[in-house]
């Protein structure tokens, strides 16, 4: 059976737009056990046609003073050195909204710039321990050479279709993946939902009859939104935008771009060794490609000789989970399957031993991390060289 196919792309905000990008299956030269008789599917996207930068978004610290102050010095004494306003806030002020703790989030910063918030408001209020950080955010930008909304929504859709956080997404609703265009409920879907059909579960994460298609032109989501890592996938044509006044900044045609970005909180951060700011310094900002910017292609079986009908059911029912909710959808369908045959398989066992039937041998395809997927590489070498290269300009400021 065949999964090339060109797929539509939807948009949200505007239905008159029609893009797609196309699938293709490609053999698979590896001799892994666990991938054999089987091919990869491939978007057909050239990634020379876009630039690929890694930055440092957001970071959030905390600092704590020698001698207590209020926030509006503490403000006042950031935004001298930074180019956006940052956010502070103080922790437990007084009546008079003095406090010796405070918290500041600092949009697209540099290492050097955070040094150097450290150095000034210790040389003018004290420091009485070194500041903490609360959070980072990390983005990758694919910004197309030859600027155009069709380029833009083609890497969208493969960002969205081949990220794969390598942890359970599915243990709580909260972290599930979905999708958002507006504020209203009615402009949010998760990607895998019940259907008109009353299902468990278990049944939503085989059935594809309830699967929503995330547009192009809305905000994917993977993880809890306070909680842990949060990744997020865009089509970037705003910025600096204020939710609570309405305003941003619209890009221009050059600098819209598709974009991944991760969030960690402080127990994200404290997995790779990072509480305090000192410790931010000397991270090695290219280790985050394998821990929370690892792309996968998914696999199929090309033994169509020996399939059944149900066999045959069953691939065409993951490639349309994949073409609907990505590689996150489909190892859900594929790891919900496997528990259920399982638990069913004793049950099977028992029934063939009584009939003096000889057990089949389990089926080794899926077997490992990674199940029936394949590493993306052309997609993590572009995101690896990107982290590496902010590692550098980091370490040179």
């Amino acid at each position: 059976m065949t999964y090339g196919k060109s797929v539509r792309l939807l948009s949200a905000k505007d239905p008159t737009r029609h893009f797609s990008l196309r699938y293709q299956n490609v053999p698979l030269s590896k001799g892994q056990a666990r991938l054999a008789g089987r091919t990869m599917l491939m978007p057909e996207l050239d990634l020379k046609d876009y630039t690929c930068r890694a930055v440092l978004d957001v970071v959030t610290v905390t600092f704590t003073l020698s001698r207590p102050t209020q926030f509006r010095y503490v403000q006042r004494e950031l935004e001298a050195l930074v180019d956006r306003k940052p956010h502070v806030e103080p922790h437990l002020p007084d009546p008079g909204g003095v406090a010796a703790v405070f918290t500041a989030t600092i949009q697209e910063p540099t290492l050097k710039l955070l040094r150097e918030c450290r150095g000034v408001l210790a040389s003018k209020f004290g420091e009485a321990q070194e500041p903490i950080v609360n959070e980072l955010e990390v983005s990758v930008d694919f910004t197309p050479r030859i600027a155009s909304d069709a380029s833009r929504a083609r890497m969208v859709a493969v960002l969205v279709r081949h990220l794969y956080p390598a942890r359970d997404l599915y243990g709580r609703i909260s972290t599930r993946p979905r999708f958002s265009w507006g504020s209203t409920k009615r402009q949010n879907s998760f990607t895998l939902k019940r259907s008109q059909i009353k299902l468990d579960d278990g049944d939503v994460l085989l059935n594809t009859a309830g699967d929503a298609v995330p547009p192009v032109d809305a905000t994917y989501y993977l993880g809890h939104r306070k909680v842990g890592a949060l990744w997020r996938v865009m089509d970037k044509v705003i910025d600096r935008q204020n939710h609570n006044s309405g305003t941003f900044v619209a890009l221009s045609e050059h600098q819209k771009r598709a974009r991944v970005e991760v969030r960690l909180d402080q127990l994200e951060l404290r997995r790779l060794g990072v509480t305090a700011l000192d410790d931010l310094m000397s991270l090695r900002l290219a280790r985050l490609q394998g821990c929370y910017f690892k792309f996968m292609l998914p696999t199929f079986s090309a033994r169509e000789g020996n399939k059944n009908m149900a066999d045959r059911h069953w691939d065409r029912e993951r490639a349309t989970r994949f073409f609907n909710a990505g590689v996150v959808g489909l190892r859900a369908m594929d790891e919900s399957r496997n528990e259920k045959r399982k638990n069913h398989r004793p049950d099977l066992l028992r029934h063939l031993r009584a009939h003096g039937i000889v057990s089949p041998t389990p089926d080794r395809n899926g077997r490992g991390a990674y199940g029936t997927f394949i590493a993306y590489g052309d997609l993590n070498d572009r995101v690896s060289m990107a982290l590496r290269k902010l590692e550098e300009r980091e370490s040179i400021r």
